[in-house]
């Protein structure tokens, strides 16, 4: 309000100052030349009379009814309030024209993504036989709060947690043996082809904090190549297992690109960049499908299910247990469905792009929340559905303990029915014979291309 106030005001004060031509200024505002410098100053008197003060007003009244010239011999004291009017005009017009700027770099760092990342090679997509004496049912995987590029030291949190990319690796590939296994168990009652992975963010450690830069030996640019590297090859042995992967992104809070938190551009994220580099790995698979989202909060339909995903780091918390505030942001995400179907039911006032767009929301009833963030598994069940807090890959860390928390590094995975879900577990990353070494995973960038894309 403050700048468009400022803008109007500038444009009747100050572009015109020098002008001796009551009819241009007439003109700009669309006035009838007849005492046009009067009825713009009354208007402008009477829209924003902290700008003018009220000598000056009756002043200039007196000396525009006269036929002078209401432009010339402007006070020192007007002049000064004029030019600092039209400084704020070219600072927000600045500020506007650097984000854009900003937008149309990621569009040209994007391509450059492209021609600099080589495709992993295909793997063959398996023909899933189907029992038509079986139910059908999606299995749903979630992946959060990996962290790649943080380092635990057993020392520091007396062994309970160690933690460093060799380990997050070879938790990578026990995640993805044990997606496997549980959905083989769950195929003897349903006929399973389809596997949606829902990643809710902190792929990366990031720099948010000062220690967070001064316990890791990786960049911020490396860690989520790196990440995407891993997560890519993971995807691929599970290609072989599935005809369809369907992944769904939102960012998280480790992964922003400063230390200080903002509202807009909240996708400017390295876990964005992550999920587009990894779509570049795997874009050779066919059977792999991925979706990033620059929203924050996401509606999506899976398996005829309504939900939504987020990360939750907006939701406060007690003790790492954040109960309250997730009842809280349920019940505003409930709320918000009524608005959301009065757009759509009203979508006749918006661009047809826009009304695409939000035709491809869903706006049933929501039956699902899933989130990271908060390290902890839990699930909480209430009348309206399912919540989900995933775990994370680290386990216990120097923070973590000095929040007297301590979580074993875990995942959800589950069955989505039609009609309800039909099976949940939680998938413990910590046992193993061999924790600190990957068995199939590359753990170092390709020379080639790795200094290109970060």
């Amino acid at each position: 309000m403050k700048h468009d106030k400022a803008k109007k005001v500038s444009r009747i004060f100050y572009k015109y100052h020098n002008s001796s031509s009551r009819q241009e200024m007439a003109d700009h505002l669309e006035l009838s030349s007849e005492s046009s410098g009067l009825r713009t100053l009354r208007k402008t008197y009477k829209e924003y009379p902290e700008l003018l003060d009220k000598e000056d007003y009756k002043d200039w009244v007196d000396r525009t009814q006269k036929g002078g010239d209401l432009h010339n011999d402007l006070d020192t004291d007007t002049q000064i309030k004029i030019n600092k009017l039209e400084n704020q005009i070219h600072y927000w017009k600045g500020q506007y024209n650097q984000m854009l700027e900003k937008y149309s770099n990621i569009d040209n760092y994007y391509d450059v993504m492209k021609q600099a990342v080589s495709p992993l090679a295909p793997v063959e997509v398996p023909k899933i036989e189907i029992d038509n004496r079986k139910e059908e049912e999606v299995a749903v995987a979630l992946l959060s709060d990996l962290h790649g590029g943080e380092e635990v030291s057993p020392e520091e949190t007396d062994y309970l947690g160690k933690f460093n990319i060799n380990i997050l690796a070879r938790r990578l590939e026990i995640w993805a043996k044990g997606v496997k296994n549980i959905v083989g168990l769950h195929r003897k009652n349903y006929n399973i082809k389809k596997l949606v992975i829902l990643d809710l963010g902190d792929k990366i450690s990031g720099l948010i904090h000062d220690e967070l830069k001064e316990n890791s030996n990786i960049d911020a640019g490396h860690q989520y190549a790196l990440i995407s590297y891993l997560i890519a090859q993971v995807l691929m042995q599970l290609a072989q297992e599935f005809e369809e992967i369907e992944i769904h992104s939102v960012v998280g809070n480790h992964s922003r690109k400063q230390q200080s938190k903002k509202n807009k551009g909240k996708y400017i994220n390295y876990d964005y960049d992550a999920t587009q580099l990894t779509s570049l790995f795997c874009q050779k698979q066919d059977n792999i499908e991925f979706n990033a989202y620059k929203s924050p909060k996401k509606r999506v339909e899976i398996g005829g299910k309504t939900g939504v995903l987020m990360h939750g780091s907006s939701i406060r918390s007690y003790r790492g247990l954040p109960y309250y505030g997730v009842d809280r942001s349920s019940k505003n995400l409930m709320s918000s469905q009524s608005i959301l179907r009065d757009m759509k039911d009203n979508a006749k006032q918006y661009e047809n792009d826009i009304r695409e767009e939000l035709e491809s929301v869903p706006s049933d009833d929501i039956e699902f929340i899933m989130m990271g963030h908060f390290h902890q598994l839990t699930n909480l069940e209430r009348a309206w559905g399912s919540i989900f807090i995933n775990g994370c890959f680290p386990g216990p860390s120097e923070y973590s303990l000095k929040k007297d928390m301590v979580s074993r590094p875990g995942q959800w995975i589950m069955g989505f029915h039609p009609n309800y879900i039909s099976w949940r577990y939680a998938l413990y990353l910590d046992q193993d014979k061999n924790p600190h070494n990957p068995e199939y995973l590359k753990v170092d960038l390709p020379d080639d291309w790795s200094d290109a894309i970060v």
